[in-house]
């Protein structure tokens, strides 16, 4: 059955068309709404393909562009919302000088439903300089058959819509909608990118771009996210949408979330392409963390990059880098804090540092800081600092949230004897040469060494304090479980994806007997692997969440050279 309101049959008597493509590339749409919830499968157009005897080509039926057909949803009264569905069309499939109702199948069914404004896009994704107009739309009259807010617009130079047909009785192009007409159609996903320029700007909405997957991590942020575009290779909005270093944002909206922000980044790189025919771009984005990591720490001025820290809280030099950063450098300040998200560890350390990036005192923070600390940056670059969590965040129900688990134990990364020193001379009065040691690790595993030198620890306190987070952190066998959690949307019974973040604590239930003891504690998210309608958890144990992530992404220290060796160290336990 055709959707209900749909235009009418009835074209205009004077035959009035537009036609697609052309010397301006004119891109045609038709905007629509229904009265009921419906399932569309197809959409039918009156089209045809006029003869043009300065371009024969375009009457060949081996013509080789297609024009396409999108179903779009609105933004701001324009056809440039999310592309729901899509076709091609190709001259081919017509007689010349043949006006029909032309049928076009969809490559997906699309949800309409009530009160949502939809638009009908058709253009011809070509070079201009082709001149390829094969294809013209007639429009309709418009007052025998009426629907809602239905109106034609057309676009002769890409950047700005304007509506037509301001002469005519009915203003719209001759279409209708075909599908299912049902109670309630169950909502899944939504995605909208959205683009920003260098200082956080809103640029606008990218409606075609599409993601597998990215990951975010403790002791990190959101990692790396390549997206794609459907794009010709000349084509594809350079310099305003795909700009390297602009921002970039991913919501995503469904019946838990009807607005929430899942990553936000920015263009590294991109690479439009022409593969065996298909033409597109790729488009890599990195998360704002790792922006830091170009960004210097500085002092008193944005020339002083030596800064020296003397009896300060761990969370303290946290937010005084992340103030640095919005004073010194205010277009590049994505990264913020609240009042909850970082909590006081009520330690004291002292520590120099000198010509060390942003992102390099973060992590050293943390491990100045005490045992089972950890910091985040989420999606709304907000930085989360605190300890770990005593109850769980989420409980994980077994063959309901999740059916299969793997689990991985190793002692690859078991450290137990730290030998440190600040690289003064013997004869040094600030000269620390310290070796700590765990001793039930040792008689565990044997002695498994590990060496820090670092001449801006100032004080044997920082030292201890270092050594103490290290060595427990690292004395024990790593302990590491990846399931995958199916997504509400997706299946019956599924979880909230989307409300897991890295550092958050998890509970099994439901496990068989047989895992009893391997899953004696609550695990802590280490990584999270997001796709759209699954996420993979990696959980650890207390001691190798709070150290693992930042040995992997943990710069080397500038350690100063000296011609005399390490003097003889003073050896405590830990």
């Amino acid at each position: 059955m055709a959707v209900e309101g749909r235009a009418t049959a009835q074209l205009d008597s004077s035959g009035y068309r537009y036609s697609v493509g052309g010397s301006s590339s004119r891109q045609l749409a038709q905007s629509f709404q229904v009265t009921d919830a419906w399932l569309c499968k197809k959409v039918v157009l009156y089209l045809e393909k006029p003869y043009d005897p300065n371009f024969p080509e375009h009457w060949n039926p081996n013509y080789p562009y297609p024009a396409y057909l999108q179903i779009r949803m609105d933004l701001n009264n324009l056809p440039e919302g999310d592309i729901l569905a899509s076709a091609a069309i190709y001259a081919s499939e017509f007689e010349v000088n043949t006006p029909i109702w032309k049928e076009i199948i969809l490559d997906k069914e699309v949800k309409l439903v009530p009160g949502g404004i939809y638009w009908l896009y058709l253009y011809i994704p070509d070079d201009p300089s082709l001149n390829n107009r094969f294809l013209t739309w007639y429009c309709c009259a418009g007052d025998t058959d009426p629907y809602l807010l239905g109106k034609g617009m057309e676009n002769t130079d890409y950047t700005v819509w304007r509506s037509i047909f301001t002469s005519l009785t009915g203003d719209d192009f001759a279409f209708q909608v075909w599908g299912v007409r049902t109670k309630e159609l169950p909502l899944k996903k939504e995605f909208l990118f959205k683009v920003y320029d260098e200082e956080g700007k809103f640029i606008g909405t990218i409606p075609d771009a599409s993601f597998s997957s990215f990951t975010k991590k403790i002791n990190g942020g959101l990692g790396e996210l390549t997206f794609f575009l459907p794009r010709r290779f000349a084509h594809f909005e350079e310099g305003r949408i795909v700009r390297n270093g602009n921002g970039i944002a991913i919501h995503v909206k469904d019946k838990e979330n009807p607005d929430k922000k899942i990553y936000s980044g920015w263009i590294s790189s991109y690479r439009p392409f022409i593969r065996r025919g298909e033409q597109g771009v790729e488009v890599r984005c990195l998360g704002w963390l790792q922006r830091y990591a170009l960004i210097p720490h500085t002092g008193t001025s944005e020339t002083n990059l030596s800064v020296q820290y003397n009896s300060y809280d761990p969370s303290n030099i946290v937010r005084d880098v992340l103030d640095k950063v919005k004073e010194r450098f205010p277009s590049l300040a994505r990264i913020t804090y609240t009042s909850s998200s970082i909590e006081n560890t009520n330690s004291s350390v002292s520590y120099y540092f000198t010509t060390s990036s942003t992102l390099e005192v973060i992590e050293k923070a943390r491990e100045l800081a005490p045992q089972n600390w950890w910091f985040y940056v989420d999606a709304d670059n907000i930085l989360h600092f605190k300890p770990r969590g005593k109850e769980p965040d989420h409980l994980l129900v077994f063959g309901k949230h999740f059916s299969n688990i793997e689990v991985e134990k190793s002692i690859e990364d078991v450290r137990n004897t730290l030998s440190f020193w600040n690289g003064n001379a013997p004869d040094d009065s600030e000269c620390l040469s310290l070796l700590f040691k765990n001793q039930s690790s040792i008689d565990r595993f044997g002695v498994m060494f590990e060496r820090e030198t670092d001449s801006r620890v100032t004080d044997i306190e920082t030292a201890r304090k270092w050594a103490r987070a290290f060595l427990i952190a690292n004395k024990d066998e790593s302990f590491n479980v990846q399931v995958v959690i199916l997504d509400s949307a997706e299946a019956e019974g599924g979880y909230d994806i989307e409300s897991i973040e890295p550092g958050d604590i998890v509970r099994f239930l439901n496990l068989p007997p047989e895992t009893s003891k391997t899953f004696e504690k609550d695990l802590q998210v280490v990584s999270i692997t997001y796709e759209k309608f699954r996420a993979t958890l990696e959980l650890e144990s207390l001691s190798a969440a709070t150290s693992r992530e930042v040995s992997k992404i943990k710069s080397e220290l500038v350690e100063r050279e000296y011609t005399e060796g390490q003097p003889d160290a003073t050896i405590e336990y830990i």
